[in-house]
């Protein structure tokens, strides 16, 4: 079934009276850009060598139609990268928790807020139109935390499929790589997050594979309790990536998993889980 059959789906239920919900912690502004044969091309030409990972990784989601991530470490490289593009394309709010946040408001929940530690100025300005309560830690970002991801939209045909793929659309998405202070919540700042977020009764997660240490993996579950014990209606779920490495994959399972009542993730996403299990087949 078509996203857009489901969205149809979802407008034609009506919507009971919800309890305010917040959504943490990924948020941002993308670029989507419609993948075109024009488009694979400028890919080839790109100056830097990120450029061909890039690509083959696109060609690969392409093959299996299935969605994919790239994260870039280097913001100088994601920079060049992104400037053959920064005239292309639908700017939109971005990240498993921006998305979540603005589809939640559009489908009629009364009061939605997005934790977003880094929020840059165009960012918070774009999810207050979108009716949605943009909650920061400290100083707002700088311009640089406006930066688009870019987010390839693509059909199938312009590259042979692999066989027994079913065709489907799907994207495949080239981000900047953020640092653990864009999940986790200043010590100071929980408290005050905490009080805020007390008339909710749900909590949609995201951002936990810019972890990276067990440390901070452990301090990201014991937010997480945190988030779960303001209410005893309190439900979490946590989204998952594609992009992660089979460590942090393994440091998920560990940590935040066990935290959470429930979790998002596709057929990539199980198969890297299992993987990180050990699990044969």
């Amino acid at each position: 079934m078509e996203s857009q059959d489901w969205e149809a789906i979802y407008a034609s239920v009506k919507m009971p009276r919800t309890d305010p919900i917040v959504t943490a912690f990924n948020a941002g502004i993308d670029r989507v850009i419609p993948v075109t044969a024009g488009l694979l091309r400028c890919l080839e030409r790109l100056p830097v060598k990120e450029g061909g990972t890039v690509l083959a990784g696109l060609k690969h989601a392409m093959r299996y139609c299935s969605a994919g991530e790239v994260f870039i470490r280097d913001p100088a490289v994601f920079q060049a990268l992104s400037a053959p593009f920064a005239d292309t394309g639908t700017r939109t709010i971005g990240g498993q928790a921006g998305i979540a946040a603005v589809h939640l408001r559009r489908l009629g929940v009364p009061s939605v807020m997005v934790a977003v530690p880094q929020a840059g100025p165009l960012t918070s300005r774009m999810l207050r139109k979108a009716g949605v309560i943009p909650v920061t830690f400290g100083p707002a970002g700088d311009d640089d935390a406006d930066l688009p991801h870019l987010v390839f939209e693509f059909s199938p045909g312009l590259v042979p499929l692999a066989p027994g793929v079913v065709p489907r659309n799907n994207r495949f998405i080239v981000s900047p790589l953020h640092g653990a202070s864009s999940v986790l919540i200043p010590g100071t700042s929980l408290g005050p997050f905490l009080e805020r977020i007390a008339p909710c009764r749900r909590a949609f997660l995201s951002g936990y594979q810019y972890l990276r240490t067990e440390r901070e993996f452990r301090a990201a579950a014991a937010q997480v309790r945190e988030i779960r014990g303001v209410h005893p209606g309190m439900r979490t779920h946590a989204e998952c990536v594609s992009a992660a490495s089979r460590r942090v994959m393994a440091l998920m399972l560990r940590h935040i998993i066990p935290s959470v009542d429930s979790i998002g993730l596709n057929e990539v996403e199980l198969a890297l889980f299992t993987r990180a299990l050990q699990v044969p087949g």
